[in-house]
Order: structure tokens, then C-alpha cells, then sequence
């Protein structure tokens, strides 16, 4: 019987290095695989929790629109939503990618379709009184042209971490009051650049000629300093009216007083019924020390309509 010998000698070197780096290169391979597990994962919940995102605001601002009885209006040059209910009216205003949301009852007084309006545009969110509905909206706009047939068209993109996610559809409007001549839809916002007259550092003009027969309901006047708020004055110059000769001195007699006075960075100037521009130049008359105007931000609304 023949014995088995035992061996008492161990790896040598080189079975010892070989054997290291074997198992180096299967942790570096285990450690690849876990790494992109891991950011498939991270992707996966930042494509949710932008969806979710998306979704929630959309399903929301959705919601308000369906039952806005009296109407919508949509101001795309301020990223504002107004949707007015019989009781009650909402605003939505695009702060950088917040998107926030007020609620408001009527005051008594606004008992007529043109009172609530006039209270719901002439409304302004105060910081205390802001509601954030979502930190993630990098585009919001509303198509409001479809009203008067019942329907508007909501588009929304949300953002987080270098992730996008975008919706647009149509939001059929349950309690539209489709014969309201206040919100038919087909709104549309001009945006004209105050020019320096060349004679007097308070006088401003724009050229207004483009908005000629518009039916104007609401102006805006944004100042070169965003915290000053001072007031101005409109006046119509003359049709024909040489650009050379929109100066100061000349305005006074050649131009007819709309009677419009603004303020510079406050909420939209609206009418109780709309303004028509005849004319083609739009003076700004400003107080010596006021705030000098930038842009003359314009919603209005064709003739026809």
C-alpha cells in the first residue's frame, strides 16, 4: 500500500500575484456593474419624479381651466394665467421655474362679468400670498384662441437635474360661457421699447402704428430700475406725424389726451372697456424725477373679435 506524500510547500510569488490580480480584475468588473446599476437607477427616479412632477402641475392647472365659467385669459409676455369663476377667480404667474397660484373670492362690488374681470387682472400676488405649485416648470403657456369654441391648450415642460419632460394637449372648458364678450379667447400681448425723445429726458414715445383699430385692454409700463414705481402719462400724437418731430414741444399741441396713467413695475393698467389706438405714435409723458420706462407691454384683441 503505497502512501500519499504531503506536500507542505505554499502559492509561490508569481501564483500569489497572478491570483491578486485575477481578483482585482473581477472586483474593478463587480464594481463597473454596480456603478451603472446605480445611475440607471438615479435616472430612473429622476425621470419619475420629473413625470410625477409634470403630471401633478398639468392635472392641476387643468382642473382650474375646466370650470372656469366666465373664462381664461393668458398674458404670455408675464407668464399669467387668470381664470375666472362665478365665485371665485385664480392666478398663476411664472416666477423663474416656480410656478405659483393665488385664490381669490370676488369682492362684493364685482357683481357684473366686466367687475370680476377687472378685479381678477388687476390682481397682485404679494410674496406672503403666494402658493408655490411647482418649482420645476421651465415652460407654461396657454393658447387661449379655442375659447370661444369651448376648448384652450395647455403646454407645460418641467426640469430637474438636466431631465425634461413636456405635455401639451387640449382642455375641453365644462362651464365656458362661451357668449361672454369679456373672454372670447384671441387675446394677444405686444411688447414695444420706450424711445427717448430728443429734446426732453422725460418725454418717451413708442410706435404704436401696428395696433392701429386693436382693441386694447390692458397696458403694462416696466421701468430701467425694477424697484422704482412712478406714474406717466399717454398721449396719442397725430397720424403722419414725422418720427423727427416726436419731441416735447411739439407733442403738447398735436397730440389728444387717451387719459391713461401708468405706473412703472406695477401690474397691468386695464380698461373697463377697450381703448382703440388711431394714431401712430404713443407718448409717455414722465414726472422729472420718475423711474425712465423701458417696455410698454400691450394685450389686446383684433377688431372683429
Amino acid at each position: 500500500m503505497k502512501r500519499i506524500a504531503k506536500s507542505n510547500e505554499g502559492l509561490t510569488l508569481v501564483e500569489l500575484l497572478v491570483s491578486v490580480a485575477v481578483l482585482s480584475i473581477l472586483m474593478a468588473g463587480a464594481f463597473a456593474l454596480m456603478r451603472q446599476a446605480a445611475q440607471y437607477h438615479s435616472q430612473s427616479a429622476r425621470e419619475v419624479e420629473i413625470q410625477n412632477q409634470l403630471q401633478t402641475a398639468f392635472t392641476q392647472v387643468s382642473d382650474i381651466m375646466v370650470d372656469a365659467h366666465i373664462g381664461i385669459e393668458f398674458d404670455a409676455a408675464r407668464g399669467r394665467l387668470i381664470a375666472c369663476h362665478n365665485d371665485q377667480f385664480y392666478v398663476l404667474e411664472k416666477r423663474g421655474a416656480n410656478l405659483y397660484i393665488n385664490l381669490k373670492e370676488y369682492a362684493d362690488s364685482s357683481d357684473t362679468v366686466d367687475a370680476k374681470l377687472q378685479e381678477a387682472r388687476t390682481h397682485i400676488m404679494v410674496v406672503n400670498d403666494r402658493n408655490l405649485l411647482s418649482d420645476r416648470v421651465a415652460t407654461f403657456l396657454v393658447d387661449t384662441s379655442g375659447q370661444a369654441d369651448g376648448y384652450v391648450v395647455l403646454a407645460m415642460r418641467c426640469t430637474y437635474n438636466n431631465r425634461s419632460a413636456y405635455l401639451s394637449q387640449n382642455v375641453f372648458l365644462r362651464n365656458s360661457d362661451t357668449g361672454s364678450n369679456i373672454l372670447s379667447g384671441g387675446t394677444q400681448t405686444a411688447t414695444f421699447t420706450a424711445q427717448s425723445c430728443s429734446d426732453n429726458t422725460t418725454c418717451y414715445y413708442v410706435d404704436i402704428s401696428s395696433l392701429a383699430g386693436k382693441n386694447i385692454i390692458s397696458m403694462q409700463l416696466t421701468g430701467a430700475n425694477t424697484t422704482a414705481e412712478t406714474s406717466a402719462t399717454l398721449h396719442q400724437l397725430n397720424s403722419g406725424v414725422d418720427i423727427d418731430l416726436v419731441t416735447a414741444s411739439n407733442y403738447a399741441s398735436q397730440s389728444s389726451s387717451l387719459g391713461i396713467s401708468l405706473t412703472t413695475n406695477a401690474a397691468a393698467t386695464v380698461f373697463s372697456s377697450p381703448v382703440t389706438l388711431s394714431e401712430t405714435y404713443l407718448i409717455i409723458s414722465m414726472p422729472s424725477t420718475a423711474n425712465s420706462p423701458n417696455q410698454l407691454i400691450v394685450t389686446y384683441r383684433n377688431a372683429e373679435e
